[in-house]
């Protein structure tokens, strides 16, 4: 399968309930996700079509998981990270991680200034630590749980990035995306940070 994951070491009941989780956004914001998954495994994909998928794209390296998870290791309550092809055959990647509020607040609900101000500055950490690891990450996600609810989504492509990092940023990457109209289509253009 396509999909790799690298997990900063938590329970493994934890594991289990971010992994189902971040498959229903992977699912949710893009179901290309599961073009490339072996013609055995449900059989209605053409073998042809999977090989051809497979061949467009490449797994990510160990060496540049291994210098994501070291990037955002240190975000607080990151509890979860994938690494999977952007899925537009360029041999980029897209880079999706969850954060549990619950690990790293005081319980409070997720429209306190607390926890707002802890997802800011995980956003701000986390795409920083993304985007600064080279070019073969395209584009990322974040989503922000409390306890088992999800309570606020972030994603950025790095086009967006870029343009924020070099012209309206000032130092908060979470402001800056705030302020932008959301775009959600898949792509190095999208940026949108949603809270409930």
């Amino acid at each position: 399968m396509m999909r790799q994951t690298a997990v900063v070491a938590r329970p493994w009941p934890l594991l289990v309930v971010a992994g189902a989780l971040l498959l229903g956004v992977f699912t949710y914001y893009d179901g290309r996700l599961f073009n490339g998954v072996a013609s055995a495994s449900f059989g209605g994909l053409n073998s042809q079509h999977t090989t051809a998928r497979q061949a467009a794209d490449p797994v990510a390296p160990q060496s540049m998981i291994d210098a994501l998870t070291k990037a955002v290791g240190d975000v607080p309550g990151l509890n979860d990270m994938a690494v999977v092809p952007d899925g537009n055959g360029d041999g980029r990647f897209m880079v999706s991680a969850m954060v549990d509020l619950a690990e790293v607040g005081d319980g409070t609900s997720a429209a306190s200034g607390g926890q707002q101000g802890l997802m800011n500055q995980a956003v701000d950490a986390y795409f920083k630590g993304v985007f600064g690891q080279g070019p073969l990450v395209s584009e990322a996600m974040l989503t922000f749980t409390n306890g088992d609810a999800i309570v606020g989504t972030a994603g950025l492509g790095r086009t967006e990035y870029e343009k924020m990092a070099t012209t309206t940023m000032s130092g908060d990457l979470a402001g800056a995306m705030s302020e932008q109209k959301a775009v959600q289509d898949n792509s190095p253009n999208d940026v949108w940070f949603q809270t409930q």
